[in-house]
């Protein structure tokens, strides 16, 4: 089996023998865009899916449909666990690539390496089997591909259990750590640093040098696009995080990790532009304080005053004075 999203969810509807067409599930891929689909398309087949079983089994068994051999030939392309898991975090991140089905991120210490996920579904039980499919998929590909048995210090669920603890066990040679406050799988630095069993520098560094570069060129066109977006959308009222993220084909999470990036929060960046388009407006227009208030998306012009003063230490009239004096 290939892995993609696609046959993975119509290898799962098989096996389980639910009454899911293959069509249903086509109809939430995005036509011509190969690998990129609607998520509230997966979300709603994995809802069937947990419907129709009457238990949540299916995130652990994700990881038996998926054939060892279908991602042997990933691992040329990897030199680590930790490069796999990096370039996973990366790949999630690029605008409209699953459509940020699962958000991901990861750390490293100077003794651990920690891979973290989680998901925009709105059903608990979907987000939940979504997270633990995603964890054990991390886990047993490592291990297909590694030279020794990888081992986890810990993994996290932010659920309660969703099968019996043999279950997991099995699958992830330890009881995860349930109702925490994170989903996460945590490997020691020696293990994610182990050589592949395929691993092929010369492969590596050339997809891995290409991927940052075009993760680096998009998440800087990324910030652009947003200040674009918001632009043009100040007049007709203030914009909310998960409006642009939305706007932008990202996560909410995703969002702030972008803006992270360039040392800079969402509430930072409104009002840098906010502040940009307000003295461009003080200086070069005939808008009179309410005017501007209103097109920067407040609803009056004492909150934007008091905006305006915190920024620059004067009132917007003192701008209007300067503009006078001009």
């Amino acid at each position: 089996m290939n892995w993609d999203l696609l046959s993975l969810l119509i290898q799962l509807v098989n096996t389980d023998k639910l009454n899911v067409s293959r069509q249903q599930i086509e109809a939430g891929f995005v036509p011509g865009k190969q690998g990129t689909v609607e998520k509230n398309a997966i979300f709603n087949v994995i809802g069937s899916i947990i419907k129709q079983k009457g238990h949540p089994s299916i995130g652990l068994n994700v990881g038996k449909l998926i054939n060892p051999n279908s991602f042997h030939g990933l691992g040329y392309l990897f030199m680590t666990a930790r490069d796999l898991m990096q370039a996973c975090e990366r790949i999630c991140e690029f605008p409209l690539f699953f459509h940020n089905i699962v958000d991901i991120r990861t750390k490293t210490t100077n003794d651990k390496f920690l891979f973290y996920v989680d998901n925009q579904a709105k059903n608990s039980l979907v987000q939940a089997v979504i997270n633990e499919a995603t964890l054990g998929i991390i886990y047993q590909y490592t291990n297909w591909l590694n030279q020794h048995k990888i081992h986890v210090n810990r993994v996290n669920l932010k659920s309660a259990p969703l099968s019996g603890d043999e279950k997991y066990l099995k699958h992830f040679d330890q009881r995860p750590n349930f109702n925490s406050t994170e989903n996460a799988i945590e490997f020691s630095h020696v293990d994610a640093k182990a050589p592949l069993i395929s691993s092929e520098p010369e492969y590596h560094h050339a997809l891995y040098s290409k991927l940052k570069e075009k993760h680096d060129s998009m998440s800087h066109g990324l910030i652009a696009r947003a200040r674009q977006f918001i632009r043009e959308s100040l007049s007709n009222g203030f914009i909310s995080r998960h409006v642009l993220a939305k706007k932008l084909s990202i996560s909410e999470k995703t969002l702030e990790r972008r803006l992270g990036q360039h040392n800079c929060s969402y509430r930072e960046l409104i009002d840098t532009i906010r502040l940009e388009l307000a003295q461009k407006y003080l200086l070069n227009s005939n808008y009179s304080i309410e005017d501007i208030a209103r097109k920067l998306g407040y609803s009056d012009r004492n909150t934007f005053s008091k905006a305006y003063k915190k920024w620059t230490g004067t009132t917007p009239r003192s701008g209007l004075h300067l503009k006078n004096l001009a």
